[in-house]
């Protein structure tokens, strides 16, 4: 699902106020392991006044002053994708490149650390943060995704190259 401006805009929020990454994670788990709460606060039925005292009686800090406005402004059921764009703007702060690396077999410790310095050297970051995902489908090789690239060096995009370069023949 696209990111609205209007999570873009609350992430940013988020990291100007410095908001403790740790702290958000709670705030996740509180509300992934909680669905009813997400419901409620979610819920048209329920006065905004009511919202705000379940959010007074649940959280503290900055964190409550922020929930506090999601209700205020009907934001709560953004509030997984304001977090993980929050994570996303967090990394891109710090010079930290995204990347997933789909794969058939995990490579070894000494081809990850090749991985990641070629995206560290190629996107001019300091680290990378590399999700690892299992597909079969690759046939071997493996995938890089970034940003808006992919590296396919798997057989199965090999093959798909090679069948379009002889159907354009």
């Amino acid at each position: 699902m696209p990111m609205t401006q209007k999570t873009i805009n609350f992430a940013r929020v988020l990291l100007e106020l410095g908001m403790d990454g740790s702290k958000l994670q709670e705030v996740r788990q509180i509300f992934a392991d909680n669905p009813l709460l997400v419901d409620a606060l979610i819920c048209p039925v329920v006065s905004k006044k009511e919202k705000l005292q379940v959010v007074d009686r649940l959280f503290e800090g900055e964190i409550k002053n922020f929930l506090k406005v999601l209700c205020e402004n009907d934001g709560i059921d953004e509030l997984f994708e304001i977090l993980d764009c929050y994570e996303k703007m967090k990394l891109e702060a710090d010079n930290v490149l995204c990347a997933t690396l789909v794969y058939v077999t995990p490579p070894d410790a000494e081809q990850k650390k090749k991985i990641e310095d070629f995206l560290c050297k190629k996107y001019n970051r300091t680290s990378v943060r590399l999700d690892m995902v299992k597909d079969e489908s690759l046939l071997g090789g493996f995938v890089i995704k970034t940003m808006d690239r992919e590296y396919d060096w798997s057989l199965a995009g090999r093959h798909r190259m090679m069948t379009q370069k002889l159907v354009m023949r």
